[in-house]
């Protein structure tokens, strides 16, 4: 493992990861024995140039934002590639540098891309359904889009990496509430990367320049803080992707230290 980034959990517990530096996912088992790797650098379908975020749906297939080569990949959940959507456009249609994915019960894909400054969805066979024009200052827009995640009533979580904050969207792209800050305090955010939701809608955010994981309510309470830069167990350096499996165990990509650490929900 040498650039861990993002993070996804099947519904059997088992951990996808993409590695964002040697073009391959791999596929873990909840106690981190390598069950499968797929892809190398390349540009055909299965290979991948900078795979950045990576997503399940309830059937297995493995959805993965395939940056270097502007689009999204979509395998089986033995590896073999299925379907890809790829167009370099800042018009409607993917995609420019796509960035975070997510994936809803009804197989609908959701990516976040960075260099278009938008966010999309996409029908199970790639056609696109919607997109919000997102980039710029104030609510509903953001500086740089980073990760997104759906909450059980199909409501959108969407961080902003470049300006240090996370909003809330309606399934029709309206804006709904935000959450942002800059210092180090408990509770403030600041470069943020990925976000993760769990059963009760609870939010798990990455803060990649503080090298800290933060557990935050659905109302914005801070409910729990984890990290800070380092080594040891616990400790993180610019962590990237997060997922939480079906038993609430959440597994963070510590980039910069080459691994994955599996986290309990106690503080």
């Amino acid at each position: 493992m040498h650039r861990p980034g993002g993070l996804a959990a099947d519904m059997d517990g088992n951990i996808y990861v993409a590695d964002f530096t040697s073009d391959h996912v791999q596929k873990l088992s909840r106690t981190g024995q390598l069950l499968a790797q797929w892809g190398k650098t390349g540009t055909s379908p299965g290979e991948f140039r900078r795979p950045t975020a990576v997503a399940v749906d309830v059937r297995g297939n493995v959805y993965v934002t395939d940056a270097g080569n502007d689009r999204i990949q979509k395998l089986s959940r033995d590896g073999e590639p299925l379907a890809q959507w790829a167009k370099r456009a800042r018009e409607r249609g993917p995609f420019d540098h796509p960035g975070g994915i997510s994936v809803d019960t009804e197989g609908n894909v959701y990516v976040t891309d960075q260099g278009a400054g938008h966010i999309q969805k996409l029908s199970p066979g790639g056609d696109l359904l919607a997109q919000w024009e997102k980039r710029g200052w104030g609510l509903e827009r953001f500086e740089q889009l980073g990760g997104v995640a759906l909450d059980l009533q199909g409501n959108m979580y969407v961080t902003d990496i470049g300006y240090g904050r996370m909003q809330k969207l309606s399934l029709n792209g309206k804006f709904l509430r935000q959450w942002e800050g800059f210092d180090r305090c408990p509770g403030q955010l600041k470069g943020l990367a990925s976000i993760a939701l769990d059963g009760h809608n609870n939010m798990y955010v990455v803060d990649i320049n503080n090298s800290l994981i933060q557990e935050v309510s659905p109302e914005g309470q801070l409910l729990a803080q984890w990290g800070g830069l380092g080594t040891a167990v616990g400790q993180f350096s610019h962590p990237d992707g997060i997922t939480i499996d079906g038993g609430g165990a959440v597994y963070v990509s510590d980039t910069s230290n080459r691994r994955i650490q599996k986290l309990s929900m106690t503080p």
